[in-house]
């Protein structure tokens, strides 16, 4: 309501495709996970981190309880591909303490992934976010990783070389806002603000 003019466009898909789609000037921004490697030329603002969480069946009553990686790597894991900025990021904490990742399978659907550690296949390893809207219909419990590098980074990307829009400008202005306000809140679970940039 603040800004009736601005009609917004919104696309939905992976981190790696959005970033592609902003480097070639299709988008002009995107709500991406960080990942490792990233193009060349693109500005980014952090917004948030998000917690991982071990996700396996059952009904939550414990979830309160943070479980350790040593623990976690007891389980069977269903996780995205390789390619996952956030299967990334599981990868180096398990190897940053020289833990094997058991392996059941490799899937690209979360919907798919829940319904399979619902049915006690495996476990998997993901934020609130991701499981919020079904957690209570599918009995999933979540344990938060008892570690500091268990943090997914969420930042607001553009290209650095190419000038965003006047109503475009308004928009990469107002995300950080309305972020802030999602995490306050606690409407955005498993989330804290990210520590602004270096300067």
């Amino acid at each position: 309501n603040r800004y009736p003019d601005i009609h917004l466009q919104i696309t939905e898909s992976l981190s790696g495709h959005l970033e592609e789609l902003v480097a070639n000037g299709r988008i002009e921004m995107s709500i991406l996970f960080e990942r490792n490697r990233h193009s060349g030329h693109m500005h980014l603002l952090p917004l948030l981190d998000e917690e991982l969480y071990l996700v396996t069946t059952g009904s939550g009553e414990d979830a309160a309880e943070d479980v350790s990686l040593e623990e976690a790597a007891r389980e069977s894991f269903v996780l995205p591909g390789a390619a996952n900025a956030t299967r990334q990021l599981i990868d180096e904490l398990f190897a940053r303490r020289g833990l094997s990742l058991p392996m059941l399978a490799e899937m690209d659907s979360l919907s798919t992934i829940a319904s399979v550690v619902s049915a006690g296949i495996g476990a998997t390893i993901t934020t609130l976010s991701a499981i919020s809207n079904v957690s209570d219909t599918l009995r999933l419990r979540a344990r938060r990783l008892d570690d500091d590098n268990a943090l997914r980074r969420v930042s607001l990307c553009s290209y650095e070389t190419v000038a965003l829009s006047t109503a475009a400008q308004v928009i990469f202005n107002l995300i950080p806002e309305v972020v802030g306000e999602l995490v306050e809140s606690g409407t955005w679970p498993g989330a804290v603000r990210a520590a602004p940039p270096q300067t």
